[in-house]
């Protein structure tokens, strides 16, 4: 998944930063930079992709996002 990717899936859930790094158990900073597009682990963003996996979220390639009746 891409930095804008998680934005955006942050963005349809209703999100902020803070809110995500709670639900992921990473730090603020460690949300902010990857959204910077700072590169992380792997296992880093897969934690995140499967945390919004469970919260109903799709990664379609490497750009779109989607959940049941949403598409950005």
């Amino acid at each position: 998944i891409t930095p804008e990717q998680i934005r955006i899936a942050r963005t349809i859930l209703g999100w902020t930063q803070q809110e995500l790094s709670r639900e992921a158990e990473m730090s603020w900073p460690t949300i902010n930079r990857i959204e910077k597009g700072t590169t992380v682990r792997s296992f880093t963003m897969s934690k995140l992709e499967t945390i919004f996996k469970h919260n109903g979220i799709v990664f379609i390639d490497n750009k779109h996002v989607s959940m049941v009746g949403k598409v950005k």
